[in-house]
């Protein structure tokens, strides 16, 4: 099976979970045989994956890499964060036309490329998805990971949107990556449920390193959130609930990891709870940062108003850390060994995380029941059911 895959993000240049989801997917359909031309608007350097073909859309043009001062649009901001943080460059584009750039260029390089089926990864490359699709009449798979309205809620952008719409519609197959995803894209979108598949992510639990010796003192306990600091994530209600357990808890510390547009508001909002020496900002971690401050992790916590999956729960159970997630994410579909709260409910929050904290039988083993759930793990069942989705969007497109 020869994949068209496009993609706005691949490691090491990525902004969340999105280019985590690509890179394992990729590497689990080498596992089974496939070949992936993998193509991204621009292409970082250096880019280590000797699993998948990678291919920039636009050669030449400015990498996705950029200084601070010249920065690129991102797949998962707010059309206001990105105008705001991008308003000082005159010649900056906008994210929607580089889409529609990305878009023509990927239909160039379809009638050139070889290869049987087309897998586009959320709403920046479905149009480069239809039109690389009807350039060719190969089949197109769109692979949700995220709606408009999961990121933004009823305030979102209808441009997007209706991007999302319309793709959604005229792929052959349609790739969810957990039921309720699959509810949204039926509910919002009037997608043929008959055409939509639920296939989960997972990680490479072999792939884990080992934990690097600790730097932190015995006494000292660390809660983790990993995330865009954004609406859809609610790093908000992490720093409510880490407030009301300081008062309990005192000598932990409560570390945000991640960067975003509420950013600004958030640190605000420390600063109203006196709160700025046990709640802090790290800023964006690569996956090596990641690892190492999930080895140093006494707890987890998810607080997504909106998850459709979320794999950093799954890394952290494979740290042997315990991880607290949203009821409605979709990751706590796939894992039994978490303890579940309703992301808004601050209080109910604050005690779990309290109570994990304080017993460390408890904490010991939620983190061990979590490290061997997960440690069957692998992407190559994810790989093994996209491959019987190509195959059925190749009979459906050669059924009359």
């Amino acid at each position: 099976m020869r994949v068209l895959m496009l993609g706005w993000e691949f490691p090491p240049a990525i902004e969340g979970g999105l280019g985590t989801a690509c890179y394992g997917l990729t590497r689990g359909l080498a596992g089974e045989g496939a070949e992936v031309t993998f193509v991204l608007p621009h292409l970082s350097d250096p880019v280590k994956a000797e699993h998948v073909r990678l291919v920039a859309a636009n050669p030449g043009s400015r990498p996705a890499a950029a200084p601070a001062d010249r920065p690129v649009p991102r797949a998962y901001e707010t059309p206001a964060e990105y105008v705001g943080r991008a308003a000082a460059v005159d010649d900056d584009p906008d994210l929607l036309s580089e889409v529609d750039r990305y878009a023509v260029a990927v239909e160039r390089l379809a009638r050139e490329e070889p290869f049987d089926v087309i897998h586009a990864h959320d709403w920046m490359t479905w149009p480069a998805g239809l039109r690389a699709q009807k350039a060719t009449g190969r089949p197109l798979v769109c692979h949700v990971h995220s709606t408009e309205f999961d990121r933004c809620g009823d305030a979102g952008h209808a441009a997007i949107a209706d991007i999302e719409r319309r793709a959604l519609n005229a792929a052959t197959e349609v790739i969810t990556v957990s039921g309720r995803t699959r509810h949204v894209v039926v509910e919002r979108y009037g997608v043929d449920p008959e055409h939509i598949v639920v296939i989960h992510n997972a990680i490479d639990a072999d792939t884990v390193p080992p934990a690097p010796e600790s730097v932190v003192k015995p006494w000292e306990q660390i809660v983790v959130f990993l995330g865009r600091l954004a609406f859809q994530k609610g790093p908000d209600y992490f720093i409510e609930a880490a407030a009301r357990a300081l008062s309990h808890m005192p000598e932990a510390k409560f570390v945000l990891a991640g960067r975003g547009g509420m950013l600004p508001q958030l640190v605000r909002r420390v600063a109203e709870l006196r709160c700025g020496k046990s709640i802090l900002f790290a800023g964006f971690l690569d996956q090596r940062q990641v690892g190492r401050i999930l080895s140093m992790a006494d707890l987890y916590v998810m607080t997504s108003v909106h998850e459709p999956f979320g794999i950093a729960p799954l890394e952290a159970m494979a740290h042997g850390v315990p991880v607290i997630i949203p009821r409605t994410a979709g990751v706590s579909e796939v894992v039994a060994n978490a303890l579940r709260v309703d992301f808004w409910d601050v209080d109910a929050l604050a005690n779990r995380i309290v109570s994990v904290l304080r017993h460390a039988p408890l904490r010991r083993t939620l983190g061990e029941l979590g490290r061997r759930e997960v440690a069957g793990m692998s992407w190559r069942e994810p790989a093994r059911r996209c491959l019987q989705v190509y195959q059925r969007s190749l009979r459906l497109r050669d059924t009359p």
